[in-house]
């Protein structure tokens, strides 16, 4: 995990009720590297007791690992009463970016969900340094515990309060996890319908039937400080003790408004990092500047006998259908929907360059050099994006489970 999460202090729940006379601690293996081992012996014995792992499949310490232990960071609750134990695994680029994570892996989902819960235009703007996968969440009862049973709920909650912490600190804006439906039904009551999505089909995994579905932390945040159910006051309560201090520059304006209403306090983002979260205006902005410092050479050009303004004009207002159709053939369902997209995002690229050709002419060689140069460089970035969306796509709807 990023080094802003190392410093994060252990955080206790609240304090011992009529109902509840004990008090949850959550700890990570960033702050003590033991939690792994705590939580990687407490995720043995359960996936042993359920069936999902045989004796076989540990290592010579009796304990499982599997191959994402490396990306992984645990949180360990416990009380007098139960140990619990979770884990995040984070993305690795040079294994396949967010198609390295288990649910991604293994799973076929619908990429527009996934699209759409992160909150970007295109598949290939999702960085792998903003996707964790939360996985193996796990409780056992202490030895000698002859109380009543009782819920996981508060330390799970908890345990994903810290998540939330720590991804709102990296940025993170796209969890997956595949887990039982009926965790999932509880996260939906908790978070919400709108919050939890579904992005695939049910599917037997590792001996279980599991759900993949998705989230994005910084929205559920925002909802749930805004939540006015009956639900609303214990999710302030919860988030009011973890979120303090949480790094301003990683989140978006909409949540540090939210902040702000609440009277939550977080660290002031530095200039760079509140015009990083504007990016889709710098990129327009971009867009326009990169049109217009095209536009005023032409007016040296003797050979060119249109208006550079107007070639201006065209090549700023083909922007927005360029990037439309590009988007399109990368994540349309529908074939003519795809043809489409080409066919707009191939007619606004040219459009530019036919007016220039249409308004001029016995251009010298070295015009028409330059200008094939940038068609020809642009083209092939376009095109490498577009090679990526695509790749994403088909490695997202692909699975390795049997239906």
């Amino acid at each position: 995990m990023m080094g802003t999460m190392e410093n994060l202090p252990s955080y206790s729940d609240v304090p011992a009720s009529p109902e509840r006379s004990y008090q949850t601690t959550v700890t990570t293996s960033k702050e003590l590297p033991e939690v792994t081992s705590c939580a990687q012996a407490l995720n043995t014995a359960i996936y042993l007791r359920e069936g999902f792992i045989d004796s076989e499949q540990l290592d010579a310490d009796g304990i499982y690992r599997d191959q994402y232990v490396d990306r992984s960071v645990y949180l360990y609750a416990s009380n007098e009463r139960r140990e619990t134990a979770c884990r995040y695994i984070k993305a690795d680029r040079k294994a396949g970016g967010v198609l390295s994570l288990p649910t991604l892996q293994h799973f076929s989902v619908d990429p527009e969900i996934i699209r759409e819960v992160a909150g970007v235009e295109r598949l290939s703007a999702i960085s792998p340094s903003q996707v964790i996968e939360v996985s193996t969440l796990a409780s056992l009862p202490r030895e000698g515990d002859s109380g009543k049973p009782v819920t996981d709920l508060d330390a799970t909650r908890l345990i994903y309060s810290q998540i939330l912490r720590h991804s709102l600190d990296a940025g993170h804006r796209l969890w997956v996890m595949n887990t039982h439906p009926r965790l999932v039904r509880h996260l939906r009551i908790l978070l919400g319908d709108e919050q939890v999505r579904q992005i695939g089909d049910e599917r037997d995994y590792m001996g279980s039937v599991t759900m993949p579905v998705a989230l994005n932390p910084q929205e559920v945040v925002r909802s749930a400080l805004d939540d006015d159910g009956p639900l609303g006051a214990m999710k302030r309560e919860y988030l009011q003790r973890v979120l303090p201090g949480v790094k301003g520059g990683a989140l978006t304006p909409a949540l540090r408004e939210t902040l702000d209403e609440h009277e939550i306090p977080y660290g002031s983002p530095n200039v760079m990092q509140r015009l990083k979260k504007h990016h889709k205006a710098l990129a327009y902005t971009g867009i326009t500047a990169y049109a217009a410092a095209r536009a005023v050479p032409l007016a040296s050009i003797e050979e060119f006998q249109g208006n550079p303004w107007v070639f201006w004009g065209i090549d700023v207002g083909t922007a927005f259908p360029y990037t439309w159709g590009l988007i399109e053939v990368a994540t349309a369902k529908k074939p003519a929907r795809k043809v489409l997209g080409g066919a707009v995002a191939a007619g606004s690229f040219a459009a530019p360059y036919v007016y220039f050709w249409a308004e001029g002419e016995q251009y010298p060689v070295w015009v028409n050099g330059i200008v094939a140069g940038i068609i020809g460089v642009a083209g092939l970035a376009a095109v490498r994006g577009v090679k990526k969306d695509l790749a994403l796509d088909q490695g997202l709807r692909r699975s390795t489970l049997e239906v």
